[in-house]
């Protein structure tokens, strides 16, 4: 779960506040006033206090994780799921290592 997590909020925090720290250093690196202005206005936007980068961006995280990781409909757990196909999945890896090794050894 901590890993969908980290996905799901790295998406919006990059799209949205990824700019407001690089267009800054990219425009001072690059002599660009207009760059630097307008990475530095996009800054301060979202670190207002009535604009902050959190109203933005968890909502946006949470959003895209019902996209991405969306509830089983038997359970209404996301993980779940996901548990009981990856235990299928190395159950049945297991059998077929097993079965191959059995063919080799006898």
């Amino acid at each position: 779960m901590r890993w969908q997590l980290i996905v799901s909020c790295a998406v919006p925090w990059l799209v949205l506040d990824g700019p407001a720290y690089l267009l800054p250093i990219a425009g001072l690196i690059a002599h660009n006033a207009k760059l630097t202005a307008i990475g530095a206005t996009w800054f301060m936007i979202i670190h207002t206090p009535v604009c902050h980068e959190s109203i933005i961006v968890i909502p946006a995280g949470m959003w895209i994780h019902k996209k991405l990781f969306p509830r089983d409909t038997k359970t209404k757990y996301r993980l779940l799921r996901l548990y009981v196909t990856a235990k299928r999945d190395w159950k049945a890896f297991l059998n077929a290592v097993k079965k191959k090794f059995r063919r080799i050894h006898k």
